[in-house]
């Protein structure tokens, strides 16, 4: 059953990434591209996670499970960078300042290197079964960069709500 519910998640994913890609040969907006990377890499990361029971525990699933981890560490930080770019859009003035823009790309590339660092290379996997799904899970993991990501992207949602955006 809950093989069914993340394939459901890998072709919501496959429609966003689809859109996103759309949107971004249409309007050539490069602020969409982090978009398409994530939204490619959550259709890969739920296939997995859909196909992990069916494969099986072994090599063969850890290997294929690598590039999830992969994905996560260096397109994650990537949505702040789609963030800036709606918050250009809404008209905010300063987020266009060259001040605001280095900062943001060293933060984002400062967390690409702690996911990276979390989970490439102290990656450490270990078989974990729950609700009838088997995935490889890193034990090592830290998840600073999500947090952070996660914590600029709610920054980014108050900047636009509070604009009308």
């Amino acid at each position: 059953m809950m093989a069914a519910v993340f394939f459901a998640y890998a072709v919501g994913h496959l429609a966003l990434f689809l859109a996103a890609l759309t949107r971004l040969v249409r309007f050539r907006t490069l602020a969409t591209l982090p978009l398409v990377i994530v939204t490619l890499g959550l259709v890969y990361d739920n296939v997995m996670i859909a196909l992990g029971s069916s494969i099986g525990a072994g090599e063969q699933l850890q290997q294929l499970s690598v590039p999830r981890y992969f994905l996560h560490a260096m397109a994650t930080p990537l949505l702040m960078l789609a963030a800036l770019g709606l918050v250009q859009r809404s008209g905010a003035t300063w987020s266009r300042s060259p001040a605001a823009i280095f900062l943001l790309s060293a933060l984002v590339l400062g967390m690409i290197a702690t996911g990276f660092w979390s989970d490439m290379i102290m990656l450490h996997m270990e078989p974990e079964t729950e609700d009838g799904l088997l995935t490889y899970t890193n034990v090592n993991s830290v998840p600073i960069a999500p947090i952070v990501t996660v914590a600029v992207l709610i920054a980014a949602g108050v900047v636009l709500w509070r604009r009308g955006g």
